[in-house]
């Protein structure tokens, strides 16, 4: 900042100083500048490291869900194959048991039949 002259061609004393305390004001003003400015990357920083660290987690979730789903999946058809071996049975004992319904029933006819006595059904 240029002051005004003295009738010498210099500044004048109270011109100088106004200058000293501009130069102050810049330098502080500089000063919090390059504070802010550190405090904002290292905040940055801090941000990047908290996001890198939800992002591994979020990774680790997944491939933890994935295994599960692979487990699950394998448990599955083994009880898809069980319940279809489970069908098969229980249908080939309703037939075994329609079976032994049906001579159980030929049997009572025939004792019926060879029992003394007994009225010949035409």
């Amino acid at each position: 900042m240029v002051g005004p002259y003295n009738c010498n061609g210099n500044t004048t004393i109270s011109s100088m100083s106004a200058g000293t305390a501009d130069n102050q004001d810049r330098r502080s003003n500089d000063e919090r500048k390059k504070r802010r400015l550190a405090s904002n990357r290292e905040s940055a920083r801090r941000s990047r490291v908290r996001k890198q660290r939800r992002l591994d987690d979020l990774s680790s979730q997944v491939a933890e869900l994935l295994d599960t789903n692979q487990r699950l999946l394998i448990e599955l058809n083994h009880m898809i194959a069980k319940h279809s071996r489970v069908v098969r049975e229980n249908a080939k004992l309703r037939e075994e048991a329609a079976d032994l319904q049906k001579r159980l029933n030929e049997m009572e006819v025939e004792e019926a039949e060879a029992a003394p006595g007994t009225p010949e059904v035409a």
